[in-house]
């Protein structure tokens, strides 16, 4: 699907979540980030209600890497 279409933030949302499941959490960090940066800049349309859940997925793979302040940063972006 990213081969197809590099905008479609919800491919980037399940492929951290595979990395996540995978313990590859540098990796699936770097997805939600795409993710977020792609609906922050609306390049997705419809992803605003998906924010919170990315934002404290990519808080728990900070938290697992032991990047405590990035981990509380994110956590803060998924309360709004």
């Amino acid at each position: 699907v990213l081969g197809q279409n590099p905008y479609y933030a919800p491919a980037y949302i399940r492929l951290g979540h595979l990395l996540h499941n995978q313990q590859q959490y540098t990796q699936a960090a770097d997805s939600y980030q795409k993710a977020i940066n792609l609906i922050e800049t609306n390049q997705f349309q419809g992803g605003i209600m998906l924010l919170p859940s990315i934002w404290a997925s990519l808080a728990h793979c900070w938290l697992v890497l032991d990047e405590l302040p990035r981990s509380f940063q994110c956590y803060q972006q998924s309360l709004g």
